[in-house]
């Protein structure tokens, strides 16, 4: 097993509550998190994490609606 990097995570996945694609991600997501990447889990129903998913939508001058996975340090 993968040890967790101690450096802040630039992996970033927004999700929202009842959406049926988040719910098919969100065990995925879990699993590589638990195998040691460090993916963050932001729910868009939280003012700070929406504004955090349009600060990197602006900066690499791409939309998404959710889920969304996104890789903060490049956009991918």
């Amino acid at each position: 097993m993968a040890k967790k990097s101690k450096k802040e995570s630039a992996f970033y996945y927004f999700h929202s509550t009842g959406c049926a694609f988040c719910k098919q991600v969100e065990p995925v997501v879990d699993r590589l998190n638990k195998e040691g990447y460090n993916i963050l889990k932001l729910d868009e129903s939280e003012s700070d994490n929406r504004g955090l998913k349009r600060e990197i939508e602006n900066k690499y001058d791409i939309r998404g609606g959710t889920p969304f996975l996104v890789d903060g340090s490049n956009g991918n």
